[in-house]
């Protein structure tokens, strides 16, 4: 018996409608479905390694025992596919391609293991960790040694937890160690809880970002404050305090490894000396900086280096201290310390890029068109068409379809291929006169329109001719909603552009749906009398917003919805482990951040406004509700209080509703038969509300 728990009232007393048979693709087929993840390609180009996902995955964040077990790590070579490990992720090379690393989550614990490539053996580092945030939480240094995160045992865990409202040290989770694969010895860097490390060229120092107290509630901090550390495996750590919670991606180490920049919080530069931790603040207004060899380039309105002029403010630097190249103005220019900018290739066309792939091999996209640039500076076009960058070494690239399913070099020869389901699902964009477009997923030409519709609701999300929406990919990478379940089962999809709105959530989320179905009015395959509202998350709430408002749908479905803002404003999520009571601050950070500041945008707390939350949260518009809502969570959804609430609040006034609950599933429905049902449920539901000629089933009496 499958561990679902359903709480499903349904007020009604209509019949339930037996399930249309599929015209392709079936909630079964979906959660079959495998995608190739994680590409890398050894140094010497010879061997792909990618990862294969067979399930929806969960969530990696709570480094659940599930999470690694729907994957495994896949190596090919000669035209040949092989299996290397089951139940594992992240590969990575060495630097001289003989071993290869992965994680993996077996019942000893041996998360870290490393492959030797000669003569396929193994060596295990047990208790590694997952990274903070669930990264990587290992790296290769250049001597062929790892640097890993690995567990502490952790506190004696207490029936009793206090939130103190003073800062609050944080205790050691994780040791950075120094690991022979080889040899099997270990060396002890640090420890603490590391959100990053990056390791000098040399391999002989390490910056690392750890999150040293964590204070509530004096700051409104979406995550707690990262202190710069610098560490050389002595196991001391230089406190480099002056750079206040330092952006990750500042980190950058000069090419002897002597010295690095960092920018802090505020948008200031700083340049360390990696022996002291004495910091110098950069005069001036610097507003980017990286290393040339060991001299320190500074961007304001052009780039210096020693005062003297070297290349314009436009131009963006791609690689590390050890080797560089620049773009300016479609020209590449090759970078060195010892002489100035040569110009060795140009870009196909004068028009501005975007970067798909920042590390070696660079890849660029303008338009259509997609180039890549080597660390020479040789640029070379990639294949037209919709394929993505996978994994290069060298000159050997390769490339995958958006699905993720297939695998070809940059010269068209087939690679690695997943089965998929067939499918002849049509997915069409519209254009916008503003910029942008919508898009529209159509079912099968074999059945006519006009469709009934579902309006999908995320805000925030554009989508432009270049960039379609995930959901709408014949792909579980997104998780266990696809909107090709729909489309197969004779539903018309609509994604509406939706850029991030400004002023109160719930009027312009009316402004914008509004906008939308005039604009859908113009699309013959879209039968208006028949529209359905759906969405997950902060899709959830729009969808619960909407049911609320004077819209033409018949039906609103809301996943992991959140209902009442004030109560919502700063939850504990179950998720959330309450062993040590500054577990749960990072998480109050985050809830009171997004809704003050982030995509909620209400811009004060509760009690500044009590009125600005009440309008803006659908619990308190209930009564307004006319639409049948369907609500699915999870017992260890966060959002599953305010789900029950807003159930309640429909039942006692005797308005149609559905609570679907799954046992262990936490915001994205995760288990392959919790999936299935999901999408059952959400089938009848839109056959009920938008009428049998949805699917072409009449429905049956009964209850």
């Amino acid at each position: 018996m499958p561990r679902t728990l359903f709480l499903s009232l349904c007020l009604t007393g209509m019949c339930l409608a037996q399930p249309a048979p599929p015209l392709s693709l079936t909630a079964e087929d979906f959660v079959k479905m495998q995608s190739m993840t994680e590409g890398c390609l050894s140094p010497d180009g010879k061997i792909l390694t990618y990862t294969v996902r067979s399930e929806t995955p969960t969530d990696p964040h709570f480094d659940r025992q599930g999470s690694a077990s729907q994957t495994r790590v896949c190596v090919y070579e000669d035209g040949k596919e092989n299996v290397l490990l089951e139940n594992s992720f992240q590969p990575s090379w060495s630097p001289d391609g003989n071993g290869l690393a992965l994680l993996d989550a077996d019942t000893n614990e041996a998360r870290l293991k490393v492959w030797w490539r000669k003569n396929d053996t193994w060596a295990v580092l047990r208790h590694a960790s997952i990274g903070y945030g669930g990264g990587p939480g290992y790296r290769w240094l250049p001597n062929q040694n790892l640097l890993v995160a690995t567990r502490v045992a952790p506190p004696e865990r207490s029936d009793i937890n206090i939130l103190d409202s003073q800062a609050l040290a944080t205790s050691p989770r994780q040791a950075l160690v120094e690991w022979n694969p080889d040899t099997g010895t270990l060396r002890e860097w640090s420890q603490g809880v590391f959100s990053q490390f990056v390791p000098s060229p040399n391999g002989q120092r390490v910056a690392a970002l750890r999150v040293a107290e964590l204070s509530f509630p004096a700051t409104a901090r979406s995550n707690p404050a990262n202190q710069l550390v610098v560490l050389d495996g002595s196991g001391k750590a230089l406190a480099v305090d002056p750079v206040s919670n330092p952006k990750p991606d500042s980190l950058r180490w000069s090419a002897e490894g002597d010295q690095l920049v960092a920018c802090d919080e505020f948008g200031h530069w700083w340049q360390i000396r990696a022996d002291s931790g004495q910091a110098n603040a950069l005069a001036g207004t610097v507003t980017d900086c990286c290393w040339v060899g060991n001299q320190l380039a500074q961007k304001s309105e052009v780039w210096r280096v020693d005062e003297k002029t070297l290349l314009p403010a436009s131009a963006r630097f791609f690689g590390d201290s050890t080797g560089q190249i620049a773009i300016a103005d479609g020209r590449v220019y090759l970078i060195d310390d010892k002489s100035e900018p040569k110009s060795v290739g140009q870009l196909p066309a004068d028009q501005p890029y975007q970067v798909e792939h920042e590390a070696w091999p660079v890849v660029l996209r303008q338009g259509t068109q997609r180039s890549i640039v080597d660390n020479q500076g040789v640029v070379r076009s990639l294949p037209s068409g919709t394929n993505q960058y996978f994994a290069a070494s060298g000159s050997k690239v390769w490339l995958s379809n958006p699905e993720h399913t297939q695998v070809n070099d940059l010269e068209g020869q087939p690679g690695p291929k997943l089965a998929v389901p067939e499918s002849a699902d049509r997915l069409v964009s519209q254009p916008l006169p503003s910029g942008g477009c919508d898009w529209v997923l159509l079912p099968p030409v074999d059945k006519p329109g006009p469709y009934p519709t579902v309006v999908w609701l995320q805000p925030g999300r554009t989508y432009s001719a270049d960039a379609s929406p995930q959901e709408a990919l014949l792909s579980n990478q997104g998780g266990g909603l696809n909107a090709r379940l729909l489309s197969a089962q004779g539903y018309a999809v609509y994604f509406p552009h939706l850029p991030e709105g400004k002023g109160e959530p719930a009027a312009w989320l009316d402004k914008s749906i509004h906008a939308a179905l005039r604009r859908m009015g113009s699309n013959t395959n879209i039968d208006l009398r028949r529209l359905a509202v759906m969405g997950q998350g902060y899709g959830g709430y729009a969808t619960l917003m909407a049911s609320t408002q004077s819209h033409p749908f018949k039906a609103a479905i809301a996943l992991s919805a959140f209902g009442d803002l004030s109560s919502d404003y700063a939850r504990l999520s179950p998720a959330t482990r309450l062993s040590q009571p500054q577990d749960a601050l990072p998480f109050v950070h985050r809830q009171s951040h997004y809704y003050e500041k982030g995509p909620i945008g209400m811009g004060q707390p509760p009690w500044q406004d009590p009125q600005l939350w009440v309008r803006n949260s659908p619990y308190y518009q209930a009564g307004r509700v006319q639409l049948p809502v369907l609500l699915i969570t999870g017992s260890q959804d966060g959002h599953l209080a305010q789900a029950e609430q807003f159930f309640t609040a429909l039942y006692r006034q005797g308005k149609p509703a559905r609570l679907v609950r799954y046992q262990d599933e936490a915001q994205l429905v995760g288990r392959a038969d919790h999936v299935v049902d999901e999408w059952r449920q959400i089938h009848m539901w839109l056959q009920r509300y938008l009428g049998e000629e949805a699917t072409g089933v009449k429905p049956k009496s009964g209850t």
